[in-house]
């Protein structure tokens, strides 16, 4: 996974090899003994710490990154139009015409919600409890 998305090894904390993951139901699953090689880890990030990691390489990429809470977003009728992101800075309502959004907004993102990206169930999230 971390090859795949160029995330370099220094950002992870520790390398997991096996896990249980127990759901609120009580449901537990094993990982790791049975479904990773030998030489396969689980890499463990913290989140705020690999957030900057992408904010950054995004911003070196050349996008522009706005603090903002993000209030709706108008999908463009043709490809010819561009997004419009209504957005909030410091209790000031505003808006901005976009050819590109990026939907990091989380679990409940408006923007997944603007562009009818579909409904989900279920979010998937680990917490490391070390014993």
């Amino acid at each position: 996974m971390l090859d795949e998305f160029s995330i370099p090894l220094h950002l992870v904390d520790r390398h997991v090899t096996r896990m249980k993951i127990v759901s609120p139901s009580n449901l537990a699953v094993d990982f790791g003994s049975k479904t990773l090689k030998p030489h396969e880890s689980i890499p463990m990030l913290r989140r705020e710490v690999l957030d900057s990691f992408l904010r950054s390489r995004a911003e070196s990429n050349g996008a522009r990154l706005i603090p903002a809470l993000v209030t709706h977003l108008e999908v463009p009728s043709s490809t010819d139009q561009p997004y419009v992101v209504h957005h909030v800075i410091n209790n000031a309502k505003r808006t901005l015409a976009v050819d590109v959004v990026v939907g990091a907004d989380g679990a409940n993102s408006r923007i997944a919600k603007a562009i009818n990206a579909g409904n989900y169930s279920c979010a998937i999230a680990f917490q490391e409890r070390i014993k």
